[in-house]
This record gives C-alpha cells, sequence and structure tokens, in this order.
C-alpha cells in the first residue's frame, strides 16, 4: 500500500518501479538513501519511494529466501496425533515442526487443512481466503478463484513435500461457509472422488455416498469451527 507521508529511518520502502524492498537509512530534507539487496546504498527523492510494512517486508524477504534455495514453508494439521505441523522443505529433503500452542484466527484463515479418509484413496484439502499465490505453490494446476464465487473445488494434486491426489475446497472467507455452500461443495468433491475409483451413484444403494457426502461436508464444520477431532471416513453405522 501507497504511503508517502513521513517517512523514518528504519522504514520499509520500495523504490518506484522496482519490485525490491530496501530500509531507509537516511530521511532527510525531502530525499532518503535505501539499502538496495546488494546492502548498498542510494539517494532519491521522497515521493519515488511507497512506505512498506513489516510483514510486506518480511514476506518478500522470506520469499526470495525460499526461491533462493528452492525451499517451501507449509502448515498442516496431523490428524492422528491433532496438533498442528510446519514442513520446512528444502529440495528432496524436510523437517517437520509439531506445534501444539493456539493458533489465532488471522493465522488460521491462510492455512491449508488436510483430511485423509483412509477408505479412499484421495485427500481432501479446506482452506478459507488462502491467496492464490499460496495455493498455486502447493497445488498443481489450479486456478485463481472467481471473484464473484463464495466457494469452489479443483481436482488436483499436492506437489510438495511428495505428491498426493485428491480434492481442494476453497472458501473465499468465513461468512461463505454457509451451510447450503458446504453441502453444495461437499456433494461435488463426493462426486468427484467417486468418478476417480470409477462409481457411480445408485439410487437403489445411496449409504455410500451419502456418508462420504457427510465426511466431506464435517471436515468443513472443523475448519470452519477451529475444532478438529479425529474422525476418518468409516460405513459401519446403518441409516434410520
Amino acid at each position: 500500500m501507497s504511503d508517502n507521508g513521513k517517512i523514518n529511518v528504519g522504514d520499509f520502502v520500495r523504490y518506484k518501479n522496482r519490485d525490491a524492498i530496501s530500509k531507509v537509512t537516511i530521511a532527510k530534507d525531502g530525499w532518503v538513501a535505501i539499502d538496495t539487496p546488494v546492502m548498498t546504498a542510494e539517494s532519491c527523492l521522497i515521493e519515488d519511494v511507497d512506505r512498506i510494512d513489516n510483514k510486506d517486508a518480511f514476506l518478500f524477504e522470506m520469499q526470495a529466501l525460499l526461491r533462493k534455495y528452492d525451499a517451501s514453508v507449509y502448515v498442516g494439521f496431523d490428524q492422528s496425533d491433532e496438533v498442528y505441523t510446519t514442513t520446512i522443505a528444502v529440495g528432496e529433503d524436510s523437517v517437520k515442526y509439531p506445534c501444539t500452542c493456539e493458533i489465532t484466527m488471522s493465522d488460521k484463515k491462510h492455512q491449508i487443512h488436510e483430511f485423509d479418509p483412509k477408505i479412499y484413496p484421495r485427500l481432501v484439502w479446506v482452506t478459507v481466503g488462502a491467496p492464490y499465490s499460496v495455493v498455486k505453490d502447493m497445488f498443481e494446476d489450479v486456478k485463481p478463484m472467481d471473484k464473484n464465487a463464495d466457494a469452489q473445488i479443483d481436482c488436483t494434486r499436492r506437489l510438495k513435500p511428495d505428491v498426493k491426489g485428491g480434492i481442494l475446497i476453497r472458501f473465499c472467507n468465513k461468512e461463505a461457509m454457509t451451510m447450503e455452500n458446504i453441502t453444495h461443495e461437499a456433494t461435488h468433491a463426493a462426486m468427484e472422488i467417486l468418478d476417480y475409483i470409477g462409481a457411480e451413484v445408485d439410487l437403489k444403494n445411496q449409504e455410500y455416498f451419502s456418508y462420504l457426502c457427510g465426511w466431506i461436508a464435517d471436515c468443513c464444520k472443523q475448519v470452519k469451527s477451529g475444532k478438529y477431532l479425529q474422525r476418518h471416513l468409516n460405513m459401519k453405522h446403518t441409516s434410520r
């Protein structure tokens, strides 16, 4: 966001027509001196720089490091241990760190939650408001959400740290996670899973389809509520 008000030493700025973010070392008499990515300094008119907040500066530097070392960082939910995990992958190597501390809603909203039905060879991912840059880095051949869409699904593959196929369900925000939208997307996702294994919905035997829809809807509910349960799909119950 551009903000050319008072700029102080230590502020992060972006020099116009450049991608790099630099730090102000001197601000005086309408001029600023900034550190460049190669750790040298240069001067320019103060109106030629835009202030960048610390978060954007951190993310910019982190993205540069990830590109430099062909690395990636992502957060997942380990259902078996019911803990969040942060995985750092560099090339073919990766390290997973468990995290048992509470995570605030602002941190949660960009997470990609992974669920495994166990009895079907497809995973289900649910995310709320995740930026397209995060999604396209994690999944194969996904397109940006339509700006007018509340939610959508993608048949895709997770690329990191290893390749796994499944269904990605994206909601634009928590408000879009209505019962109607969850039911709608869960039905689409269930149909895609059945199509993958070569099954069809049988009107005379609807139980396996109904259980799958219900399980996917419950995955979405867990993400919406922030309360995660160890629950794999099973069909041991009888319908009423």
